[in-house]
This record gives C-alpha cells, sequence and structure tokens, in this order.
C-alpha cells in the first residue's frame, strides 16, 4: 500500500529526553530559557516539506486536562493541512476540532465514536485489534492526499511506527541538557531490546548549530528492527 513519507522531528535533550520527567510538560524548559523555542520544530516541519503534523494521544494529554485544548505555537507550520492525533484507545475529550483528524479503532468504544460524530471530528478508523493499524492508517492519509508527514511524539507512538517500519527519517533539535530519570519520556520509547538487530540504524544526512546552543541533525533510517511487542 502506497503512504505518506514519515519524518519524526523532535527536541530533545543531549540524552534523549522530551520532558523533565513523566506527567511533566516540555513548554517549562523553554520558559526557564534551557530549550530553544518548539517554533524550530515547526519551521522544520516546513523546511522539509510536511504537509501535515501528526503525534500521539500521550502528547496532547500532557498539555493539560480534559477537554483538551490544542497547544498554540508562536508559529505554525504553513505547509500543514492538518494536525493528526492518534488515539487509539479513545481517551481524548475534544475541545479544538478544527484542522484536526482523529486516527483511531475500529474497535474504539461506542462513546468514543459517539463524541466524533457530535463534534464533527474528521476521523479514520484503522484496525480491529488492540492497537491501530498504522500501515492502514498511512494508507487512508495518502489517498487523503498527504506526502510527508512530520511525526511529532511521544515516544511510545514514535516507537511505534519504527518498530513498523514507517519511518523514513529522524530529524533532532538537540538541546544543551542532561535531564535523566529512570522513566523520563524519551525520543524512542520501546520495550529493551533482547537482540543487538532490535537496534536502528541512522545515517546522518545533514547538521547545523542554530541560533544559541542547539544543534540540529537530519538522519535517514537504515535499518528497521526485528519485531517487537510495544
Amino acid at each position: 500500500m502506497p503512504r505518506p513519507e514519515v519524518i519524526i522531528i523532535m527536541g530533545a535533550s543531549v540524552d534523549g529526553r522530551i520532558t523533565t520527567a513523566p506527567g511533566r510538560n516540555v513548554t517549562e524548559w523553554i520558559a526557564e530559557g534551557l530549550m530553544e523555542s518548539h517554533d524550530h520544530i515547526h519551521h522544520l516541519a516546513d523546511n522539509l516539506d510536511c504537509d501535515g503534523l501528526m503525534s500521539g494521544s500521550e502528547s496532547v494529554l500532557i498539555w493539560g486536562s480534559h477537554p483538551i485544548r490544542l497547544p498554540s505555537p508562536g508559529y505554525w507550520p504553513k505547509k500543514s493541512k492538518a494536525y493528526i492525533v492518534v488515539d487509539g484507545r479513545g481517551r481524548i475529550q475534544w475541545a479544538h476540532t478544527e484542522g484536526l483528524i482523529v486516527v483511531t479503532r475500529e474497535t474504539v468504544a461506542p462513546e468514543y465514536r459517539a463524541q466524533l460524530a457530535e463534534k464533527h471530528i474528521d476521523a479514520i478508523f484503522a484496525g480491529h485489534g488492540r492497537h491501530v493499524d498504522l500501515r492502514l492508517a498511512l494508507a487512508q492519509l495518502y489517498r487523503r492526499g498527504f506526502r510527508r508527514l512530520a511525526l511529532t511524539g511521544g515516544g511510545r507512538i514514535n516507537a511505534a511506527f519504527l518498530q513498523e517500519g514507517l519511518v523514513d527519517q529522524v530529524s533532532v533539535v538537540w538541546n544543551p541538557l542532561l535531564v535523566g530519570g529512570h522513566n523520563t519520556p524519551t525520543i524512542y520509547d520501546r520495550p529493551n531490546i533482547t537482540d543487538i538487530h532490535d537496534i536502528i540504524r541512522l545515517q546522518l544526512i545533514r547538521s547545523e548549530r542554530l541560533d544559541g546552543q542547539s544543534v540540529w541533525a537530519h538522519y535517514r533510517v537504515t535499518t528497521a528492527p526485528a519485531a517487537a511487542p510495544l
């Protein structure tokens, strides 16, 4: 099935953390002047010709309690035609619906289906199992005209796409921070590997220093991991 290209675009500390601790919001780094603005990430989405932004439900939920309002960065990608959220478990009570596409399972709870219909939320239903069928969802997005998507986390949705071999490139703004933490979310949150072949190899395409102390590095995914449960 044809699918859009997928580029993971993230900001992280040097040790790969994307928040300060579980349940914490990365905006506190920005407020303290410890991390360059999310605007860099959204400019990257435009510079890399992404026509849609995608994230997992955990990324959206951390912005606040229900009902969910999408974050409002200073710069929103001008080439993006939609904000796509994968919410396979039907956890989100939506308040903001403009430009939104929700990706969920065929077998999601009837109450969640009813919410989507009641709020006139554009939705894609893909997969009858415990998880969204990401390959099928991407095929449906391709049929809608999407050709290159920016996947902006969190770490679990990144891992799900990577484990399925559905990520083509990885673009990271590395910030000069060491955060640590045994359970702090990272760019790639997957179960521990059991074999050396589970490691995903990347090839550096380009890197450059941004304003301030951050470094942008752009990679091509060169090998897919062995299948592993998520």
